[in-house]
C-alpha cells in the first residue's frame, strides 16, 4: 500500500489527532500513514485549542484504499 499523507489546515490549534478508522491513531498537524489492508476507512480529525474545546472532522467521503 502506498503512504498517504494527512494535513490539518488550521491555525489556531494546540493539538491534533488522527483517527484513522482502522484502530491506530497519531498526534500532529501532519502525519503519513499506511493502511495494512486494503478496505473502505472513514479517518477522523480531532482538534483541541487551548481551552480544551474539541472539534471532530470526519471527511465529506470515505477513504478507499
Amino acid at each position: 500500500m502506498s503512504p498517504i499523507d494527512f494535513q490539518a489546515q488550521s491555525s489556531f490549534s494546540v493539538d491534533y489527532s488522527w483517527i484513522f478508522g482502522d484502530g491506530n491513531i497519531a498526534m500532529g498537524q501532519q502525519t503519513i500513514y499506511t493502511y495494512d489492508q486494503p478496505g473502505t476507512y472513514t479517518p477522523v480529525l480531532v482538534i483541541e485549542d487551548s481551552v480544551g474545546c474539541q472539534v471532530f472532522h470526519v471527511g465529506a467521503s470515505n477513504l478507499i484504499v
